[in-house]
């Protein structure tokens, strides 16, 4: 028949496991940051395609406004001020769209560049923790063994 287990003995039996326990919290701090910074990163990647697609639709509408100004001017010579101003504000907008995008384009290089890194640091940090744990269980194990568990 088994023999009963002393309290002092069953804490004896759990203090491996109560001493790497941290290690496996930080390790589910670590994944769950991990995750928050793909989250970032995916909704960069979101903001750039819009931008992406407002680009485009502004450069359809620069040729629109391109065959409507021909139409105009062979029609009414008189317009012309009025398109070619308007198509100054089409340019000008183009211009800052252009720059927008190239800024948020940075701006997610750099988001990228930084959650790429931080990737880099909690991987690290995932096999440090990874490498205490293994050490903890084969200690606990080796316990174990010794014990006859």
């Amino acid at each position: 028949m088994a023999e009963k287990l002393s309290a002092t003995q069953i804490e004896a039996m759990l203090k491996p496991m109560i001493d790497f326990a941290p290690a496996i919290i930080r390790a589910a701090e670590i994944v769950a940051e991990a995750k928050a910074a793909e989250g970032r990163s995916a909704d960069s990647l979101k903001i750039i395609a819009g931008l992406n697609d407002q680009l485009a639709k502004l450069h359809e509408s620069i040729a629109g406004f391109e065959r409507r100004r021909d139409v105009a001017r062979n029609e009414f010579n008189s317009a012309r001020e009025e398109t070619d101003a308007f198509k100054k504000t089409l340019e000008d907008e183009r211009k800052q769209a252009r720059a927008e995008h190239l800024r948020v384009l940075a701006e997610f290089a750099k988001d990228q560049a930084a959650a790429e890194e931080e990737l880099r640091k909690l991987q690290g940090a995932v096999s440090v923790q990874k490498a205490e744990l293994d050490a903890v269980t084969k200690a606990f194990e080796d316990f174990k063994k010794a014990h006859k568990l």
